[in-house]
């Protein structure tokens, strides 16, 4: 899913269209939506910022991610660079963490770089070979009799604008974001299925700068899917999501280069020849074995890590013992946490190898983030080789098979499936979303790649 984080962002970055009108002609819909991809068919780069937020609440409890990105991209060569706060609302608390995002050229592929608190991945893709996407806007102009130009001219950055105003309807809303979108949500909340995005119909604004005649600013509204996905859960479920892009400027962008330091974080480029190699480490920790007291199932909330058996929740004193402390440069150590709220973050080994939990605090006052018990873990198979070992009830690690996985811990409560990942989770009997178990799939191998692990109760 790291991977998938860029994917889905460049993805957005490539639907900077959906707008524009032709000099000399009457503006309307057709020609604005026909104009355009003649426009950015042009266009060399683009800068601007992305928000998205998603989220749901659920007897009481309030689950979201957010993501407010700046963005840079230039069709040729193709690159991207993302970089912004990417947030998590859970149990009153919010967790941010800053994210770098790298989507460079390497030997006839797109690789894409994704950073988070410190930790880097790489990943391959196949290059696109429309960059900007322009054939899209031959399938908007077809569309467009369900859009209707404003009569006022709207404003973006100083500039005037036309604003179209419409929906964007089944198939080509799944063309233009469907399951790339899913991505952006790492695991957090569930978002539209396939199928549900394939029968839909979204209210969208279309910003179309006048002199230049090039996307502004496109907003979608998804609170009808987002309660359509829903709805299963009752009329208790209420559940919103926005998804909006600003373009600042084109053609102003300069070489987009990876880091040295980044480069180095994650070693050279892997080549061809090598690549079954590498997909094949997450196995290696199928030679750890499970220990005595770690529970058959994963609703036996038991975690191994070292070695030493722990049941959630656990005091966080736990996993100092282990050799682990607050990455600071995320959580400083005097943070206060008040009753009944958490904390998301990153726990750390002296030799830089790094964990995910929540820390949450029952104690009935406000206490420092060390005082806090651990009702979540997390791992992924990216961490694989490195000196934390993490196996979760019933022996299952990431690198683990989608097969062994449904053997021992059964059919999911939830599921999400695409071209690119499968997300599975199994909630709790009690009703609570803060028990429960998630394990994220890579789709064309069907190995484990996130497993998280949580209990409050």
């Amino acid at each position: 899913m790291k991977e998938k984080k860029l994917s889905v962002l460049f993805a957005i970055v490539l639907i900077l269209s959906l707008a524009a009108a032709g000099c000399g002609k009457k503006a309307t819909p057709e020609n604005l939506l026909e104009d355009v991809g003649k426009n950015l068919a042009k266009v060399e780069s683009v800068s601007g910022d992305m928000n998205m937020s998603f989220s749901v609440s659920l007897n009481g409890e309030t689950v979201g991610t957010g993501m407010e990105l700046s963005l840079k991209a230039t069709a040729d060569p193709q690159a991207t660079h993302m970089s912004g706060p990417v947030t998590m609302q859970m149990s009153g608390e919010e967790y941010q963490a800053d994210v770098e995002l790298y989507a460079v050229e390497e030997d006839g592929e797109l690789a894409t770089y994704s950073g988070m608190s410190g930790a880097w991945s790489r990943s391959t893709q196949e290059m696109s070979e429309d960059v900007m996407n322009t054939g899209t806007y031959e399938k908007l102009a077809e569309s467009a009799d369900s859009f209707k130009l404003s009569e006022d001219l709207a404003e973006v950055n100083g500039q005037e604008c036309f604003e179209l105003k419409g929906n964007v309807e089944g198939e080509l809303l799944e063309e233009l974001m469907g399951e790339e979108l899913m991505a952006a949500n790492d695991g957090k909340t569930d978002l539209p299925t396939e199928d549900q995005i394939e029968g839909a119909s979204l209210p969208c604004t279309i910003l179309i700068y006048r002199d230049t005649i090039l996307p502004a600013k496109i907003s979608i509204d998804m609170d009808d899917i987002m309660q359509e996905t829903y709805a299963s859960f009752g009329d208790s479920a209420e559940a919103e999501g926005s998804v909006e892009i600003t373009y600042s400027e084109y053609d102003k962008v300069e070489e987009i280069r990876v880091p040295d330091q980044v480069l180095n974080a994650v070693g050279e480029p892997a080549k061809a020849e090598s690549d079954d190699k590498e997909k094949e480490q997450p196995a290696k920790k199928s030679d750890t074995k499970a220990a005595a007291g770690l529970g058959d199932n994963w609703d036996s909330y038991t975690v191994q890590i070292n070695g030493k058996v722990l049941s959630l929740p656990f005091d966080y004193s736990e996993l100092e013992e282990l050799g682990f402390v607050l990455d600071e440069s995320i959580t400083p150590k005097d943070f206060i946490v008040n009753p009944g709220e958490s904390k998301y973050t990153s726990l750390v080994t002296s030799d830089q190898e790094y964990l995910t939990v929540e820390l949450f605090n029952d104690s009935g006052e406000a206490c420092e983030v060390t005082r806090c018990k651990v009702g979540s873990i997390g791992t992924d198979a990216y961490s694989d080789g490195g000196s934390v070992e993490v196996v979760f009830p019933g022996g299952i690690k990431a690198g683990d098979s989608k097969e062994k996985v449904l053997e021992v811990y059964g059919e999911p409560t939830d599921q999400y499936e695409d071209e690119n990942f499968h997300m599975y989770t199994w909630y709790d009997k009690n009703g609570s979303y803060t028990d429960r178990c998630q394990v994220d799939f890579d789709a064309e191998e069907g190995k484990a790649m996130f497993l998280t692990l949580s209990c409050h109760n």
